[in-house]
């Protein structure tokens, strides 16, 4: 529908040095042009802004693939078009969002500022992004705060290593976060030792597993010899008075490879000669054997089986 501006006489008299009266014509005919004007801007409206007009380094942005990832870098001179490139390291885009003259996973599609670090609506992008988070605005005695973490099924999760005990729709966790936990969140960084990890804890106690640890952080370890577990502290220390054990050699030393780990087997059959005196042969009570070297076993138990073949008339 075409607007009717009246313009003032008064108006229209000074515009024309002072004439005294105006006919209506005069006056219809300029309102026809100010609302030519106005439907020729609705016509050709100015071109809105491409998606990343605005982007610079560091803002969220999710591709088309359903990804969040971070501008990394953004170069305004390659090929003398703009190139905005992504901490996962796929498909570069250029202003526009699109990585190509046709769409593809790698588009973006959104895009927003980074939020103030620390803040909770900074925690939730950096959920996105894939990293666990945890408010540090408290401590409820030598319990840490449990990180929240995106997991399978795009819920928020809550939780430790065994896995999350509570979960959460994404558009709903700032809106349950309490005003004091508006700030305080931080990234949250990956125990030293976890459920499952092999370890070494020193001369005395020998290798074993991690099978536990408590909401207070202490690790149990259950030894490879099968008959004893450890307690340690969460640095690695042992949970003993230094009168009890020298501390260098009951502790958490290091992490062990699957391959490094030393086991305590126990076999027990009769025995026959094997193929040189290197060696004997053990047969067990299913019907099995099992070739044996005599450095593979403990002297009192080498002694024995010597023994045993001596009187046998086999090999010594």
């Amino acid at each position: 529908m075409n607007k009717i501006i009246l313009i003032p006489l008064r108006a229209v008299q000074i515009a024309f040095g002072g004439i005294g009266a105006i006919s209506l014509s005069v006056i219809c005919l300029l309102n026809e042009m100010v609302n030519q004007l106005q439907r020729n801007d609705e016509l050709d409206p100015p071109e809105p802004k491409p998606l990343l007009a605005d982007a610079k380094v560091g803002d969220l942005c999710q591709r088309r693939s359903g990804n969040y990832v971070q501008i990394r870098e953004h170069n305004p001179d390659i090929h003398e078009s703009d190139r905005f490139y992504f901490t996962d390291g796929l498909g570069s885009v250029d202003v526009s969002g699109m990585a190509m003259d046709r769409p593809t996973r790698f588009d973006i599609i959104h895009t927003e500022p980074l939020a103030e670090v620390g803040s909770a609506e900074w925690a939730l992008q950096q959920m996105k992004l894939g990293n666990k988070v945890i408010w540090r605005g408290e401590k409820i005695g030598d319990y840490d705060p449990w990180p929240f973490h995106i997991y399978e099924g795009g819920m928020i999760g809550y939780g430790q290593s065994k896995g999350y005990i509570g979960h959460i729709p994404q558009n709903e966790w700032l809106m349950v976060q309490p005003a004091y936990k508006k700030t305080g969140w931080q990234l949250y960084e990956e125990p030293a030792f976890k459920v499952g990890d092999w370890v070494d804890c020193g001369r005395i106690a020998g290798h074993g597993r991690i099978d536990q640890i408590n909401e207070a952080g202490k690790i149990h370890v259950e030894m490879t010899d099968g008959e004893h577990a450890e307690w340690f502290m969460p640095d690695g220390s042992n949970t003993y008075s230094s009168n009890a054990a020298p501390y260098s050699e009951l502790r958490i030393i290091r992490k062990l490879d699957p391959s490094e780990v030393i086991i305590k087997v126990t076999l027990e059959g009769t025995v026959m000669p094997g193929a040189n005196e290197s060696m004997f042969e053990l047969s067990n009570r299913a019907g099995g054997w099992n070739t044996l070297g005599f450095n593979a076993i403990d002297p009192e138990t080498a002694a024995l089986v010597r023994e045993l073949l001596k009187a046998q008339g086999g090999s010594e």
